[in-house]
Parts: C-alpha cells; sequence; structure tokens
C-alpha cells in the first residue's frame, strides 16, 4: 500500500470517528454495539440478516448472543484497525435493527 493509499484510509476513518453509526463505541482499533431485542427467536432473526449483510461485503464481524442481546464488533483484520468496512456493517445492522 502506497503512502497517498495509507493517507485515503485515514481519512476515511477520521472523518467517521467522531460520528460512528448511532449506538456504536470503540476506538480506531475496533468498535462495538449491542442490540436488545424482545426475545430469542427476534435476536436470532437479526444475527442472521447481519450475517448474510456480512457475508455478501466478504467482512465478517464477531458476534455473540446471550437470549435476547446480540453484541456484534468489527475491525479490518487485514488493516488491524477500523475502516470503512466496519463502518459500513455498522450502519447495515443499525437499519436492519427493531427492536
Amino acid at each position: 500500500m502506497c503512502s497517498s493509499d495509507l493517507l485515503t484510509e485515514f481519512k476515511v476513518f477520521e472523518s467517521h470517528q467522531w460520528d460512528l453509526p448511532e449506538g456504536w463505541e470503540g476506538s480506531e482499533r475496533i468498535i462495538y454495539r449491542e442490540y436488545v431485542f424482545k426475545d430469542f427467536l427476534t435476536a436470532m432473526g437479526f444475527l442472521n440478516g447481519v450475517a448474510e449483510i456480512a457475508n455478501k461485503m466478504d467482512h465478517h464481524p464477531k458476534m455473540t448472543i446471550d437470549f435476547n442481546k446480540v453484541l456484534i464488533s468489527t475491525l479490518t483484520h487485514d488493516e488491524g484497525k477500523v475502516t470503512h468496512k466496519d463502518l459500513d456493517l455498522a450502519s447495515a445492522a443499525n437499519l436492519l435493527y427493531h427492536p
């Protein structure tokens, strides 16, 4: 990756770092959010929806489920940090969320 690519990547994150998608927290190393649902089946439906989107994006977050809660954390492993891929996935997960 050349220096101009690095600068572009930094600017992409810099432009979003103070504007993470609603409910998301983290740093330049990883972002995460917990989603809460009325029951287990609704939580599973959401998790499966995020999995389908993530697979299409070829970007696979860590997702855990605990009854009615889904925790998603993501970073771009190849880069070792948060990139536009993570921010796009976080935004897509938010669009699926209907508590």
